[in-house]
């Protein structure tokens, strides 16, 4: 994943993760707790330059349909 750029990888338990790539700050370390609302991360910006970000629930290790499973009410990260 490192090849997308810097990759944060948070761990919501019951082998569900979010995986966020891109040029972005990190403003957490490995293993550090977070908490709902709290800021991860800052995207890096040059001016005139489009920048993107990837955004990615895994379960069990496989990718999940993002969107889909967002929509779901009953799972709130």
């Amino acid at each position: 994943l490192a090849s997308y750029g810097n990759v944060i990888i948070l761990t919501h338990g019951k082998d569900i993760r979010s995986v966020i790539l891109g040029e972005v700050n990190s403003k957490v370390k490995k293993g550090q707790e977070v908490r709902q609302g709290q800021i991860i991360g800052y995207t890096i910006a040059n001016q005139g330059t489009k920048k993107s970000l990837y955004y990615e629930i895994r379960k069990k290790n496989k990718v999940q349909n993002t969107l889909a499973w967002l929509k779901r009410t009953n799972n709130t990260l």
